[in-house]
């Protein structure tokens, strides 16, 4: 059996990231893929009022998490602009899906933001 490469060293099948950004990373990862889950699953079924938007807010913040997350470390851990780069224009189709359904449902105006639709948000000033 093969050791292990160490974190960051290149393997057989690429590039392995260190321990530390895996750890910290993943979670952000699974967050959004989750949150995804259930926008895909909700599709499939009669939305109640206003869940369109929170369940599409929801993804973009998680969304939004692990983008941050990547771009602060993408030199620390081996993250190519390639990967940033498309992470960032996936979230921009994300927004424009947002403003949408938030709109509709919340009868936004459109550029006010979102934040001032959702229940239980404060408007600013």
């Amino acid at each position: 059996m093969a050791n292990p490469a160490a974190p960051g060293d290149v393997t057989a099948g690429g590039f392995r990231p260190p321990a530390s950004c895996l750890k910290d990373f993943t979670p952000l990862r699974d967050e959004a893929a989750r949150r995804a889950q259930l926008l895909k699953t909700a599709t499939g079924r009669r939305f109640a009022p206003g869940e369109a938007c929170r369940l599409v807010h929801d993804y973009e913040l998680a969304q939004t998490k692990m983008i941050d997350y990547a771009v602060a470390h993408a030199s620390s851990c081996g993250i190519p602009a390639k990967i940033t780069d498309q992470l960032k224009a996936n979230h921009e189709n994300t927004l424009s899906v947002m403003r949408k359904v938030c709109t509709v449902t919340w009868n936004v105006v459109p550029g006010t933001g979102v934040a001032l639709a959702l229940p239980g948000s404060q408007e600013r000033s």
